[in-house]
């Protein structure tokens, strides 16, 4: 099959055309042939089998409700019927005249009858000539169709309604003459898309009074479709071919059946169901279908099968037009759907009422499909008082645009504040990192001297464990007074313990012991693995700041200072010399003077066994808080902590950074750093501590080259909620004074207009009145 639209088109007029010569044969209660039917259209063999097949499926849902039980004659579709004939591949060639007009060319094709374009030869005027077709239709029962439709035409004046100028008959030819209409059918239209709301309410509105005024004079259309709507060159519509038209209440001999007559997609359901009760209902439910059709582009229902579409006019609902286009409002659409009510009495009662209330759409007015509610009646209101409407208007809008612009500033202000805060909170940490940079680098020359000390390196390689041990302890009760005389900062000892490890990172030495780790391995410590890569490096350089780890003595989470022992330079380290710092261990840089801070100290956990066999601590996060207000004088342990937001930080080396530890950070990044700043930061411990609970705003720091990391905290709240108060009430309080301003100045106008107006008030309006 051609895949070209035109081609498709062309095939699918084809098939509706035979489709209705078949409806209409078998309307007049002719038996049909339909072998030779469908030898007459090979090429619609495959198309007109399905119709059959749906249009006998309908017949068993629905017996007795479909012509031709009771033949009156045998017709066969297959004998030629001359030029013309429905099932050619092509329009048959035009006649070149009939009686008094001269035939220019084929216009339209249906079940009835082919439409001409014509000219009269006396007159030169152009009008449409209808003509019976050839065959089965050419019949009494036919012929008697044909002329009531021009019948019906030719009582019905109005506007849009296509007249009749002519009845005749030419040889063996009926017709009768029409007026011309150039711009097409609505269905052409329809083709392009969907009509614009407006237009579409516009259209419906002049058929619906066309339909009413058929109605009027008794008769009913029942077949309103798009392409039963013509259009003249203005675009205008006429409503034409009435030929299943029947005046109300007649039953005659060609429904009495209930023969299910009209257009699928476009038929009401008493109509789909054969029903004799068609009514005034049925073109009204024609009408919304073509409204629906306007709106959408498309018909209420369509299928790719007669049988299917019909039930689903019996027994689906439409889809809401809106669903389908969103330029569709409310109103329209209710009134779009109350005319496809399945009930025909939910419709409206007649044509002329669905035209007044199309027309009150058109005009912005309240419809009467649906009822007013609080919303709709406020609209009625503001338009009897369009000056007090306005002025509340006025007012309602200054009043929320003023608001709108507080809460607008004030949010802009937050942010503002925000910023700063979190700037502010950033710059805080990286000096508090870079301080306790350097009280970690004075706690760990001890640990550096330590190692260098020949006493330290003569026990190790003796491994005279006795002498380690006294060594540890003299080293944890003076840790300084080997290198400036000092007990240590705070005026106490800020290690834990001291211990050394040989070089399998076996503890030969601990002080003071609480627990009997001496002669147990600890070789995967973090501490023993960091220290021996720093083997090479002089001095401090050395010392290496541990992950977090869990003390097998106390069980309180620890970091060490470690550094490797070596007999001599290039030698390889012989073992290890480390002391641990807890969570109380006082660090001066963690004393903030602003009391609306908290600085809180975190570093990540070595993820590794201490032995070979042993379990890794794992205490619910990568990381851990260290040190934190919450922890003063409690045995709380340690909290995890979120590592996302260390791992993220400038200037960090991730995995530590082996001889660099001390290293102070390098400049200012230029420009903000969001990774260091998090302005809606949660406090780990708000979970056990309901004092921390709440949104914070948070600058943080790592600690040199160390995975130490440094969190200066303030609560949102503190920082943001003066700032705001004020600002909103300052632009509130403006606010209300633009509302009574306005106010005050639409009374004064309401007072003046009032005066002008009132009799004998001097002016011209108070004579007159």
């Amino acid at each position: 099959m051609s895949t070209d639209p035109s081609g498709e088109r062309s095939l699918d007029r084809r098939v509706d055309e035979a489709i209705a010569e078949y409806l209409a044969a078998e309307d007049l209660g002719l038996s049909i042939d339909r072998d030779a039917y469908l030898a007459r259209h090979p090429d619609l063999a495959d198309e007109l089998g399905a119709f059959l097949d749906d249009h006998d499926g309908m017949a068993r849902l629905a017996p007795g409700r479909f012509p031709g039980a009771a033949p009156e004659r045998t017709i066969d579709l297959g004998e030629a019927s001359g030029p013309g004939e429905a099932g050619e591949a092509s329009p048959a060639p035009t006649p070149a005249r009939c009686g008094d007009y001269d035939l220019l060319g084929e216009v339209a094709r249906g079940g009835m009858g082919v439409v001409y374009r014509a000219s009269h030869r006396g007159l030169n005027k152009v009008v449409a000539l209808k003509m019976i077709l050839d065959g089965p239709l050419a019949s009494g029962d036919g012929i008697r169709r044909f002329r009531a439709e021009a019948e019906a035409l030719a009582v019905l004046d109005h506007p849009h309604i296509v007249p009749v100028f002519d009845v005749g008959q030419a040889g063996s030819h009926h017709y009768f003459v029409m007026r011309y209409m150039p711009g097409g059918s609505l269905a052409d239209r329809l083709a392009r898309g969907p009509v614009e709301p407006e237009e579409a309410a516009r259209l419906a509105h002049t058929i619906a009074r066309a339909v009413h005024h058929a109605h009027r004079r008794g008769i009913l259309h029942r077949d309103l479709k798009p392409s039963n709507i013509l259009l003249d060159a203005e675009g205008r519509p006429s409503v034409s071919d009435f030929g299943l038209a029947k005046r109300i209440g007649d039953l005659d001999e060609r429904t009495a059946t209930g023969a299910i007559v009209g257009s699928p997609s476009y038929m009401a359901p008493e109509q789909a169901e054969g029903s004799r009760s068609i009514t005034v209902a049925t073109d009204v439910y024609g009408l919304g279908a073509i409204l629906f059709a306007l709106l959408t582009g498309r018909p209420p229902f369509r299928s790719e099968s007669v049988l299917e579409t019909i039930r689903q006019v019996r027994e689906c609902d439409p889809e809401p037009p809106a669903s389908l286009n969103r330029r569709v409002d409310r109103d329209l659409e209710t009134i779009c759907l109350r005319c496809l009510a399945k009930d025909p009495d939910r419709r409206y009662e007649s044509a002329d009422d669905l035209a007044d209330d199309l027309g009150r759409w058109l005009r912005g007015e309240p419809i009467r499909a649906r009822r007013v509610g609080r919303a709709g009646r406020l609209a009625l209101w503001c338009r009897r008082h369009p000056a007090a409407s306005s002025l509340g208007l006025l007012t309602a809008v200054s009043l929320v645009a003023t608001t709108l612009a507080a809460l607008s500033l004030a949010r802009a202000r937050e942010a503002m504040l925000v910023r700063e805060v979190g700037m502010s909170n950033r710059y805080a940490a990286r000096h508090v990192a870079s301080t306790i940079l350097r009280e970690l680098e004075h706690l760990g020359r001890p640990v550096a001297e330590a190692a260098g000390d020949p006493e330290l390196i003569g026990l190790l390689t003796r491994d005279d464990r006795e002498g380690l041990q006294r060594y540890v302890e003299r080293r944890e009760r003076d840790p300084f007074g080997a290198s400036d005389g000092r007990t240590s900062l705070s005026g106490e000892s800020p290690y834990a313990t001291w211990f050394v490890l040989d070089r399998s990172g076996v503890i030969r030495g601990e002080s003071p012991r609480s627990r009997d780790v001496v002669g147990r391995d600890f070789g995967g410590r973090d501490y023993v693995r960091g220290a021996i890569e720093h083997a090479d490096r002089p001095g401090s350089s050395a010392v290496h700041v541990s992950l977090i780890f869990k003390s097998e003595n106390d069980g309180m989470p620890k970091f060490a200072l470690a550094a490797p022992v070596r007999p001599g330079p290039g030698g390889p380290p012989i073992g290890v010399v480390a002391a641990t710092v807890t969570t109380r261990a006082e660090l001066e840089g963690l004393r903030l003077d602003d009391r609306s801070r908290i600085a809180v100290l975190v570093g990540r956990v070595d993820p590794e066994p201490p032995r070979s066999g042993a379990e890794p601590w794992r205490p619910g996060g990568s990381h851990v808080i260290l040190r934190h207000p919450a922890y003063a004088g409690r045995g709380v342990d340690a909290v995890p902590f979120p590592g996302a937001l260390i791992s993220g930080l400038p200037g960090r080396s991730p995995g530590g950074c082996p001889g660099r530890e001390f290293r102070l950070p390098g400049p200012e990044p230029e420009g903000d750093d969001a990774s260091a700043i998090d302005d809606d930061y949660a406090d780990p411990l708000g979970r056990v501590d309901p004092r921390y609970r709440g949104r914070w705003i948070a600058g943080l720091a790592p600690v040199g080259g160390t995975e130490l990391a440094v969190v200066i905290q303030r609560r949102f709240d503190e920082a943001v909620d003066p700032d705001r108060a004020l600002t909103i009430g300052l632009s509130l309080g403006v606010a209300t004074a633009l509302t009574l301003a306005i106010l005050l100045l639409g009374a004064a106008a309401v007072v003046l207009r009032g005066r002008r107006a009132r009799p004998g008030s001097g002016g011209p309006g108070g004579i007159l009145a």
